[in-house]
């Protein structure tokens, strides 16, 4: 019998989110080639030696394994911070939507074995690995989830005293293991919102006719959208707010009268064109921006998430099929004024 090694590790398991979704073998490719420039480049940042890194790589991601690193306490964390970061400028600075991209991201500690794998590489198994793997699979894209330990230690340090919200989650053979989302509104490119895997279930019902005015809106602006799907985490806010002032003009319209004329809420409507009113939007201060989008996603559209785009589904921009049809049964008027019907 060979006596396991064993070594504390620390683990960033990330991967890309809708790797193959509507995304080219090419830009597949050109993907994975910028998510390994950016993490190699974030180790060298942090002067991580060769003999302190275990890369893993799992086709779309890779776990990076940070070997008995105790100093600075906090490494894998700024790593992963710097990782999103990277990304976020990388998106920023790609004008194609198939090579822009968001990962996700989960963080644990652990005590664990150090072993030989099939190829002769130094690798590495146990539960720590195992309970990354899982956090990253709850997390949804520019998010990071940490695990209970990595919690434990970062929880009386000043700079994360208010930095974890907390969740549990059921995982394979039916354990439950507390799960801990990161937050910061100073982390470049960070996603705050709440992790789909851990909000209510969907209960279906008729939209509401703002929503279905939203729904037809991002339908027929889908096009302009697609242009502004680069600006992953800023965009997000900017796009949502957009349509709901929209929303609110159509509504507005469909109750005008002779006698009750009512005034356009948006942005310079009648007067500017799209582009000049997203700008608007998007250039308003990025607390109001986020305040003000968080409100509309989860007091009217997230009971809806079933009909957003798979992979798009938490910037609440784009209807799937699934949308586009319940806008026609339970709105057909909307979706005939619309063309969409």
């Amino acid at each position: 019998m060979i006596e396991p090694q064993t070594t504390p590790a620390k683990y960033i398991f990330l991967d890309v989110v809708g790797f193959t979704h509507n995304r080219s073998v090419e830009a597949q490719s050109d993907i994975v080639h910028a998510l390994n420039s950016i993490v190699r480049d974030c180790i060298a940042e942090h002067e991580v030696e060769s003999d302190q890194v275990i890369f893993l790589p799992t086709g779309d991601g890779l776990c990076i394994v940070l070997l008995n690193i105790e100093n600075p306490y906090d490494i894998h964390i700024s790593i992963a911070r710097g990782i999103i970061r990277a990304v976020h400028r990388h998106n920023e600075g790609t004008d194609d939507p198939m090579r822009n991209f968001a990962v996700r991201i989960g963080v644990n500690s652990n005590t664990d074995n150090l072993i030989i794998d099939i190829n002769g590489n130094q690798n590495i198994a146990g539960a720590g690995i195992n309970i990354a793997s899982r956090l990253m699979d709850s997390a949804d894209g520019n998010q990071i989830l940490v695990g209970e330990q990595v919690f434990d230690t970062l929880r009386y340090r000043e700079k994360y005293m208010s930095a974890f919200k907390g969740f549990r989650k059921s995982v394979k053979h039916g354990l439950e293991i507390p799960i801990y989302q990161f937050v910061s509104e100073d982390s470049e490119g960070l996603n705050n919102l709440m992790p789909q895997a851990f909000t209510a279930p969907v209960v279906t019902s008729k939209l509401d006719k703002k929503t279905a005015y939203y729904f037809a809106q991002a339908l027929s602006n889908e096009s302009f959208l697609l242009t502004t799907v680069r600006e992953f985490s800023l965009g997000i806010e900017a796009g949502t707010i957009l349509l709901w002032f929209l929303a609110e003009d159509s509504i507005r319209k469909s109750e005008e009268t002779a006698v009750r004329k009512r005034l356009p809420v948006t942005y310079k409507a009648g007067s500017s064109s799209i582009i000049e009113q997203y700008d608007h939007y998007n250039s308003i201060d990025i607390h109001v921006r986020y305040e003000l989008a968080h409100f509309i996603q989860e007091t009217h559209l997230r009971r809806h998430a079933h009909c957003f785009q798979e992979g798009t589904e938490r910037d609440f921009r784009f209807i799937n099929e699934q949308g586009k049809q319940k806008l026609k049964e339970d709105w057909r008027n909307i979706a005939q004024e619309f063309g969409l019907d």
